[in-house]
């Protein structure tokens, strides 16, 4: 869908209505959103809004028989990545969730389905649940009438999120424990995942700070094990703060060569046997890892678009304004709070 929405129909034209103005215009894809965002002039923000109506509206979905060849294209990619595969299969063993993309089968089936697809864009691709962001130079007032005229007559849709801030149960798991699984490149990698909770949550800015941590190197908790193991090459956490249960993965990368199952097997005992020992954080590092995320905060809040894109996340999640709810510091500066278009699509202004 995200592709197809970028296609030319009758009114519709995204990339000579703003493009030839130069705008940069792009989308994503992950688990639980899709984003379209544009980076324009600001006196185009009046036709961007008319194209992005317009693109809720009426998109036909014509062209899925094109698209086949570009979405395999993504999905062997990914295949052929091999901490992309690997960080993949992690999340289908602790949290039993696949890729966004799907399977081989997802794409032949979805793709020879065009009602289908529809059927899944009107349910979901509605003002219920999407949230508009706008951030930069313009006249407040002015754009919110704009974005009144031009969104204020779409139906509102059913919301899909009726229910996200209630206790998530965690899902009942095939097997526990240690798994190998075989993934493409000769470089071995091995994970230690924790799930975690809401990362919407004064915890989830704590295990952030301890991601930093982690991936500190000469600063972080693994420093003499770096510097005395010849056999170990890195370590990292990988934090990604989501609304739900998600994974905490520490990465343990050796050298590669020898005996790699045995190696990696030690490596990984070693690491856990320090993550379940007192871990030694003084308050300096503490303070220190604190002006290092509240720099990062500082920088995503003062970026037009990562600011944008995060307080769009927390309103399509339900938690603007909750304990905890900075993503990357979006609470931190005074914000338009979120208007209404009569279509009950939220909307935040950031001018």
């Amino acid at each position: 869908l995200e592709h197809e929405l970028f296609k030319k129909f009758p009114g519709f034209d995204i990339w000579h209505d703003l493009g030839d103005y130069g705008a940069r215009i792009n989308a994503s894809t992950s688990k639980n959103r899709t984003e379209f965002h544009e980076i324009l002039p600001a006196g185009r923000v009046a036709s961007a809004l008319q194209l992005e109506a317009l693109r809720m509206r009426s998109a036909p979905l014509t062209g899925l028989l094109t698209e086949k060849t570009v979405v395999r294209n993504e999905f062997e990619r990914g295949k052929n990545n091999p901490s992309s595969y690997h960080r993949e299969l992690v999340y289908i063993v602790a949290l039993m969730e696949g890729s966004p993309i799907g399977t081989q089968h997802d794409i032949e089936e979805i793709l020879n389905n065009r009602d289908k697809l529809q059927a899944f864009k009107n349910e979901f691709y509605c003002c219920a649940n999407a949230a508009l962001v706008l951030s930069g130079t313009f006249d407040p007032d002015e754009v919110l009438q704009q974005i009144h005229e031009q969104f204020g007559d779409l139906p509102a849709g059913k919301s899909t999120r009726d229910g996200r801030g209630k206790d998530q149960a965690e899902p009942i798991l095939p097997q526990k424990g240690m798994r190998s699984v075989d993934t493409p490149g000769e470089m071995p990698m091995a994970t230690l995942s924790f799930r975690v909770g809401d990362g919407v949550s004064r915890e989830g800015i704590a295990l952030q700070l301890v991601s930093l941590w982690f991936s500190s190197a000469a600063a972080g908790p693994f420093a003499d094990m770096l510097q005395s193991d010849p056999e170990l090459h890195g370590v990292e956490a990988d934090y990604d703060r989501v609304h739900g249960t998600s994974l905490f993965i520490v990465w343990i990368i050796p050298v590669s060569g020898g005996d790699t199952t045995s190696r990696v097997e030690r490596l990984q005992n070693q690491i856990l046997a320090r993550l379940t020992s007192p871990c030694g954080m003084t308050e300096e590092t503490l303070t220190d890892l604190k002006k290092t995320l509240s720099q990062r905060w500082h920088t995503e809040t003062n970026s037009p678009t990562a600011g944008a894109a995060n307080t769009a996340r927390l309103i399509s999640w339900g938690a603007w304004g909750r304990p905890g709810g900075q993503w990357m510091g979006i609470t931190r500066r005074r914000r338009r709070p979120p208007a209404t278009a009569g279509s009950h699509l939220p909307v935040c202004l950031r001018a």
